[in-house]
């Protein structure tokens, strides 16, 4: 190329007189892209991670317009003409639904993977084939419906080695035997030229680079990765993301910019356009691959409150648990399970502050013994469950021998057992469990016993007295309640059996 041309490609306005020394400064910008590949740890795992997928798309921004734009299409002759229907809204819907699937279809992102490895798989040597020919000999299996990345390719070299064919004789083949349309057997000259491939990004031209790029590359070529990468470079260099929203590409251009730490133009670009929950979502989505920012939990949390909301959740706390002074009026009102709804709806079960709020209503239940209006409810499980962690389960056990619940007073024997393992009688009142669970669920107290109630009653009276004889911390009050639940037991015992013996078996 002449001096000329490359002042004329490179420069605004040339000045040329004659007679005269010039110096030339050719500014190139390109010089300074150096190709960034993934040879080091594989992202393909973080990269088909659901909630990385989910981010790269939502930052995708996908816009109909685009998506659906006209293009020149060398397939097609005649560019086809929109139809107009006049549709019930109904039909509208199915149509906003095939248009949905059918930009998740084009949105579809290239895979981002690891740079392959060479292959140098030697399957036999045999020495009497030295020299039999001067050329290779490639066989290839031709069978339909084989992948082309399993299909069984081989080479036998001249010095009698039988061999497995490297990715690149594998491409070749496999584009002779079974054509890719669009694939070309020999790189194309965009790719092959420098100049030519570095004037399409000069031209802007990136979309078109990189499906070029995804037709005749696979994904873990390093070529593929090499062209990519000086295409992502270009366009964060000049800033241009616009060019590469709303398609396929951009989800892999955020995700190598993030990768390689190196998304800081694409925040500012976000910043000034006032895409502020896209900058949040480009936060989440470095903290997703890389966990580095010291507010990468916050950001997280935005994002789902954001872009996912929960019905009912709010982005700023609820005043009622904001201001301390209506939380404690809403438990002295005993409007505990509407606390617990709320609370699981605010917060995930994680959060301290989820911890926090359940554990103060949980405590001011078990201290005004108002088990009742958490019964039959989904927060009684995890109200007995606390209770027993923390070893202050005397109260609820009192509770359920006053109200005659026998059987559920050795299910909770059980469950502090299943957790500390520290009853005397333990194995006892597990063994007891088996035999309780089959029986239905005592809502009121006994009014007929048969015998095998009477039996199992029995066991699990005296399993509760040892237990308040060992391990209680309340003996005297549990005591007396086994006590009168005990004497109340033994005249309704008296009452069945009279009858019975009165009228029999009818």
């Amino acid at each position: 190329m002449s001096i000329l041309k490359i002042v004329r490609n490179n420069a605004k306005s040339v000045l040329l007189r004659c007679n005269e020394p010039h110096i030339l400064l050719i500014s190139s910008r390109k010089l300074s892209i150096v190709p960034s590949i993934y040879d080091g740890e594989d992202p393909a795992p973080k990269f088909f991670s659901s909630g990385i997928q989910v981010l790269l798309k939502r930052l995708t921004r996908p816009d109909f317009a685009k998506i659906f734009r006209k293009r020149n299409n060398t397939n097609v002759s005649v560019l086809r003409t929109p139809k107009y229907k006049f549709v019930t809204d109904e039909e509208l819907h199915i149509e906003k639904m095939k248009a949905n699937k059918s930009a998740d279809r084009l949105l579809q992102m290239p895979p981002v993977v690891k740079v392959h490895t060479p292959i140098d798989d030697v399957l036999s040597r045999d020495p009497a084939l030295t020299e039999f020919d001067s050329a290779r000999y490639l066989f290839t299996d031709i069978s339909f419906g084989v992948d082309n990345e399993h299909r069984m390719i081989v080479e036998r070299e001249p010095d009698g080695t039988l061999r497995s064919c490297d990715h690149e004789v594998r491409k070749r083949l496999n584009q002779i035997y079974f054509p890719m349309q669009g694939r070309k057997i020999r790189e194309p000259l965009i790719f092959e030229n420098e100049e030519k491939f570095y004037s399409l990004l000069e031209r802007q031209k990136y979309e078109y680079v990189l499906d070029r790029t995804c037709v005749q590359y696979e994904p873990d070529e390093p070529t593929y990765h090499k062209l990519t990468s000086i295409t992502y470079q270009h366009v964060d260099l000049n800033s241009l993301y616009d060019l590469l929203r709303s398609t396929r590409h951009f989800g892999p251009l955020a995700f190598y910019l993030t990768w390689h730490k190196c998304a800081d133009s694409l925040m500012l670009e976000l910043l000034q356009g006032g895409a502020i929950r896209e900058a949040v979502l480009l936060l989440a989505l470095r903290q997703a691959v890389h966990s580095d920012l010291n507010n990468g939990e916050e950001s997280t949390t935005l994002v789902s409150q954001i872009y996912f909301p929960m019905q009912g959740r709010k982005i700023r706390e609820p005043l009622i648990f904001e201001n301390e002074e209506k939380f404690y009026s809403l438990l002295e009102r005993q409007k505990y399970e509407y606390v617990l709804d709320r609370t699981c709806v605010q917060y995930e079960p994680d959060e301290p502050t989820y911890h926090k709020l359940t554990s103060i209503t949980y405590q001011h239940v078990d201290l005004n013994s108002l088990y009742d209006l958490l019964r039959s409810t989904r927060h009684f499980g995890p109200l007995a469950f606390y209770l027993t962690w923390h070893k202050c389960a005397d109260s609820l056990m009192l509770e359920l021998l006053q109200g005659g619940a026998i059987r559920e007073a050795v299910l909770l024997l059980a469950l502090r057992q299943a957790v500390h393992s520290d009853l005397n009688n333990g194995e006892e009142s597990t063994t007891l469990v088996s035999q309780i669970l089959p029986t239905p669920v005592q809502l009121t107290k006994h009014e007929k016993l048969s015998e095998e109630d009477i039996q199992l009653d029995t066991k699990c009276i005296e399993c509760v007295e040892k237990y308040i004889n060992t391990n209680s911390a309340m003996k005297s009050q549990q005591g007396l309640a086994l006590q009168g639940f005990r004497e109340y037991y033994q005249q309704l015992v008296e009452l069945n059996r009279g009858l019975k013996k009165a009228h029999g078996s009818a």
